[in-house]
C-alpha cells in the first residue's frame, strides 16, 4: 500500500488528463492539477495516518504540489504545473549533493539500498552523489525543454515514462560503475571498507 500511496499523485494526474479525453474529447489540464492536489493531500494524511515516515522527496513534491498547483489554478496558466517537475528535480539534486555535507549522508546509498544491498569505501558513494546529482539535474532540464518545445499533450506523455527511464538509466549507470570499478561483491578484486586486508605474498 505504502508504495502505492508513494505513486499515487502522479498516476492521478495523468489518468485524469488522458481519462477525460477519452471521455469527453477534451483536454483538461486543470482538472488534472487539481487531482494531482488532492492526490497528494491524500497521500501524506494517509502516511501519517498509518505513522509512516514521510520522506524528503514526498514532503518537497507536497509542497510543490501544493504550491506550484495552486498557482496554475489560480492563474490559469499552465506553465507553473510545467515548471514543478523542473524544481522538484533540481531541488532532489541539491538535497542529494547537501546530505554530503549535512546529516548522516546516507540518501544515496538509502535510494540505492531499494536496489542493491551494497558496502562501499566513502570515494565510491561520493562519486555515485555527485553522479546521481547530475542525472536529477539533467531531467530537470530536460522537463523545460519538452514542455516549451512541445505540445502539453506530448509533455503530459513524456513525464511518466521519462521519470521511469532516467531512474533505470541511473541504477543501470550506477551498477556499471560499480562493475568496472570491481566494487560489486561478486567481482573479482571486490574489496570494501569492512573486507580484512589480503596478505601479501
Amino acid at each position: 500500500m505504502k508504495k502505492f500511496l508513494e505513486t499515487l499523485p502522479g498516476l492521478v494526474f495523468t489518468a485524469l488528463y488522458f481519462g477525460n479525453w477519452a471521455i469527453f474529447g477534451n483536454w483538461d489540464i486543470y482538472l488534472a492539477t487539481t487531482g494531482l492536489m488532492i492526490s497528494a493531500l491524500i497521500q501524506v494524511l494517509v502516511m501519517k495516518l498509518y505513522g509512516w515516515k514521510i520522506s524528503v522527496m514526498i514532503g518537497l513534491f507536497f509542497w510543490l504540489a501544493m504550491i506550484f498547483g495552486g498557482m496554475t489554478l489560480f492563474f490559469q496558466n499552465v506553465v507553473f504545473i510545467q515548471w514543478k517537475p523542473t524544481i522538484f528535480h533540481w531541488g532532489a539534486a541539491l538535497a542529494i549533493v547537501g546530505s554530503r555535507f549535512i546529516g548522516t549522508g546516507q540518501f544515496i546509498p538509502d535510494a540505492l539500498g531499494k536496489f542493491l544491498s551494497l558496502d562501499l569505501p566513502d570515494r565510491a558513494w561520493k562519486h555515485l552523489t555527485w553522479g546521481w546529482a547530475a542525472g536529477w539535474f539533467i531531467m530537470g532540464a530536460a522537463n523545460l525543454y519538452v514542455a516549451f518545445q512541445f505540445s502539453e499533450q506530448f509533455w503530459m506523455a513524456y513525464k511518466p515514462i521519462a521519470g521511469f527511464v532516467f531512474t533505470f538509466a541511473l541504477v543501470f549507470a550506477s551498477y556499471f560503475y560499480l562493475y568496472r570499478g570491481h566494487q560489486l561483491p561478486h567481482n573479482p578484486g571486490y574489496e570494501s571498507e569492512n573486507s580484512e586486508p589480503k596478505p601479501n605474498n
